[in-house]
């Protein structure tokens, strides 16, 4: 799916605002090799990039999900999907237990303080007789001049309400284990994307020999294996080519910290385009303190510990034959046994399907695996103890 936005085919002549004439793709090209703050550019790139077709805007109530598909992606639509199946589920939800609602309203058990909302609750059902005369437990609904027990229409009430549970369970299992792995499969065979070409490779060593040279021995060594399994499988016999890796090393949880470093220095650019001297200063001064801290702690990035790879390759039988060799290593005990060949600097690898790059926290990469297991036991000690207090 394709974001929708005003569309001037390459090539096609649009008619400036100045009288003259230009292409779009000299237009889109003017717009961003602009130093200077434009407004008017500002708008057209705005327009361009926004939900718009022909220029003009599309109405939140005119847009389908097809069309809200092609605005925003799957994502989008299957958002608003979701929000749309939730109304509809609840709506079922009322009218099933809309009797109990019905039944309560005609009730004068509970006492009157003038507030609607306290006469809809299951506190309000039933007649109120003085507890001299009748157990409270044994007193009367009653419709008309037609009347049952308490004891009766509650159970008739709990089933209606297990009933609308029950279809609400049954929407949201349905929801995480078949349509979001459906809209995910249609999703990935609709479109090709980064990760149908890449792979992650894991359980590498920290450290080889020759540190600074680990890409390009983790490169031969798996292009050596591709080789080897199109050589065992015949096949088309096109050498295989890893046409990219990133190494994911440890910066000891600092990612953050060049995170905001990259944020700076954006910064201090826009800064400098607006002429604002005392910003630009202050910035860098700030810039400065933080780029200080990070050489102080962090040594040159070659020689810092590798944690894992993203690696793209050149085709998607290359990913295929290198995900098929490494089939076996998603155990740890045939990691353990993982022939000499297979290993990287003896170390057992494990070779999975990359995800897609939007999905990737790049600052969360470097965070130990000690810290997510005290994180998720402070989670659970969290809600266990939330979990108590609303029991007591």
């Amino acid at each position: 799916c394709k974001r929708a936005s005003r569309v001037v085919p390459e090539g096609i002549v649009d008619e400036s605002p100045a009288g003259g004439t230009k292409t779009r793709a000299s237009e889109v090209e003017a717009d961003l090799n602009r130093s200077e703050p434009d407004l008017a550019a500002a708008k057209r790139h705005l327009v361009r990039s926004s939900a718009t077709v022909d220029g003009k805007w599309l109405g939140p109530c005119s847009a389908g999900l097809d069309k809200m598909c092609v605005i925003g992606g799957t994502g989008t639509s299957l958002y608003f999907g979701t929000l749309r199946s939730i109304g509809y589920l609840f709506a079922t939800m009322a009218a099933i237990t809309f009797p109990t609602t019905a039944f309560c309203l005609l009730g004068t058990f509970a006492p009157d303080n003038g507030q609607f909302l306290a006469r809809t609750t299951i506190g309000n059902l039933g007649l109120y007789v003085d507890t001299q005369v009748l157990d409270p437990l044994l007193r009367i609904v009653r419709v008309n001049c037609d009347g049952a027990s308490l004891s009766k229409l509650t159970a008739v009430f709990a089933w209606l309400d297990f009933a609308a549970v029950f279809i609400l369970f049954v929407y949201l299992v349905r929801f995480r284990f078949y349509d979001i792995p459906k809209q995910i499969e249609d999703d990935d065979l609709q479109q090709v994307s980064v990760s149908d070409f890449a792979v992650l490779i894991e359980k590498l060593p920290a450290r080889i020999p020759n540190q600074r040279d680990y890409e390009r021995l983790l490169r031969e060594h798996l292009e050596s294996r591709m080789r080897a399994v199109q050589n065992a499988y015949g096949g088309d016999k096109k050498q295989p080519q890893v046409c990219d890796v990133t190494l994911v090393r440890d910066f000891k949880g600092r990612l953050d910290a060049l995170q905001e470093q990259a944020r700076l220095t954006q910064a201090i650019e826009v800064q400098k385009a607006y002429h604002n001297e005392r910003q630009i200063a202050k910035l860098t001064n700030k810039k400065a303190k933080l780029d200080q801290k990070i050489e102080m702690q962090l040594p040159a990035e070659e020689e810092l510990p590798v944690l894992r790879a993203f690696v793209i390759l050149n085709r998607v039988a290359d990913v295929e034959s290198l995900l098929y060799d490494y089939r076996l290593a998603n155990f740890s005990l045939f990691r353990c046994c993982q022939s000499r060949k297979r290993r990287f600097c003896g170390n057992g690898i494990r070779v999975t399907e990359a995800p897609q790059p939007t999905e990737v926290l790049w600052e969360n990469q470097d965070v130990p695996w000690w810290s997510r297991l005290l994180r998720q036991i402070c989670m659970l000690i969290t809600f266990v103890v939330l979990l108590v207090i609303s029991l007591i």
